[in-house]
């Protein structure tokens, strides 16, 4: 499988989408006409979706949006909402672009669930914040993952069986940058384009994971 394209213009995006069978909306209509795509953006900023869209109110954020934001994908994958879409993050003077897919469960969870990959500063993260954290003893994926949530009991109680812990442990064995929050399912990984196989191997994985975990 191939992996993402350095390049990526509107057109691009259109023939993926049309590929896909899927739909491209452009710039600020994706955001104000796509719940699910003012989730992803809501989670990626750390903030509400209220602040999201007062932000969409002011013309500065606005401004910001309509330069460095394309447009995205959007449709229906297995009976899950999807979304599709490019993102780009500044590091040290340097621009980085990403293709971002999202998968949402057809209910908000809404124990505040984060779950991604464990970095090497966890072990400190646990030690200073051990409340906010999800441990399951004995299991793989306590060490392999960084387990969040605000409702720690009703995400322990979850987690703690084998067949959801095999489901994750699965999708994390594909990919170490799938992200899992109350709303769905996340990857990302750099580039500008992607192509329909990739796109559809990745959202296969994630409607076969949240399938698997009744969500």
């Amino acid at each position: 499988m191939e992996g993402v394209s350095d390049v990526g213009t509107r057109e691009d995006w259109r023939k993926l989408a049309s590929d896909l069978g899927f739909e491209f909306k452009e710039g600020l209509t994706a955001l104000t006409e796509s719940k699910t795509l003012m989730i992803m953006l809501s989670e990626q900023m750390h903030a509400s979706l209220e602040h999201v869209h007062k932000l969409l109110e002011t013309p500065v954020f606005r401004l910001l949006m309509e330069k460095t934001f394309m447009g995205a994908i959007v449709g229906e994958h297995r009976g899950y909402e999807i979304v599709i879409h490019q993102s780009a993050e500044t590091q040290r003077k340097h621009t980085l672009h990403y293709v971002g897919t999202g998968l949402f469960f057809k209910h908000n969870l809404d124990w505040g669930l984060d779950i991604q990959k464990a970095w090497f500063v966890m072990p400190l993260g646990r030690w200073l914040f051990p409340g906010g954290y999800v441990r399951l003893p004995g299991s793989d994926l306590d060490k392999r993952l960084a387990i969040k949530a605000k409702k720690t009991d009703q995400a322990r109680v979850f987690l703690a069986d084998g067949r959801v812990q095999q489901t994750v442990g699965k999708l994390f064995d594909l990919s170490d940058q799938f992200r899992i929050t109350d709303h769905g399912i996340r990857h990302k990984e750099p580039g500008k384009t992607t192509d329909r196989t990739r796109v559809l191997y990745f959202l296969d994985a994630m409607a076969d994971a949240a399938a698997e975990c009744g969500l």
